[in-house]
């Protein structure tokens, strides 16, 4: 299976992630907090 990779974004800047692994660590603490901290998260309902 080919892996493939997403490019980092303004937003999300850490690098390339791969897509399409059968698995992918996520620091869930942290990447909630990620999330909160995009103007999309505290300008959205």
């Amino acid at each position: 299976m080919e892996i493939e990779n997403n490019e980092s974004t303004d937003l999300r800047p850490e690098g390339t992630r791969k897509m399409g692994t059968p698995l992918v660590n996520v620091n869930i603490p942290e990447f909630i907090k990620q999330l909160k901290a995009e103007v999309k998260w505290q300008t959205s309902d």
